[in-house]
């Protein structure tokens, strides 16, 4: 029942603070990263740096729950 955002803007923030100013404005709960064959995507910078835990992975894919502060 919740909204899913496509949006890529933390993946290209070139530095920790500004990656994590992004995540705020999204108010996210969740994100969802793919493996698909070759292509991975990986959370930009540290858990610690983005305020967020891994609660699932596997061969396809790693779901981070945002903390809220």
């Amino acid at each position: 029942g919740k909204e899913i955002i496509y949006n890529s803007s933390i993946f290209s923030a070139k530095t920790r603070p500004e990656a994590k100013k992004e995540l705020d404005k999204l108010n996210a709960d969740y994100i969802y990263l793919v493996r698909f064959e070759d292509y991975v995507e990986l959370a930009p910078f540290s858990p610690g740096d983005l305020n967020i835990e891994e609660i699932y992975s596997n061969a396809n894919a790693q779901i981070w729950k945002v903390k809220k502060s």
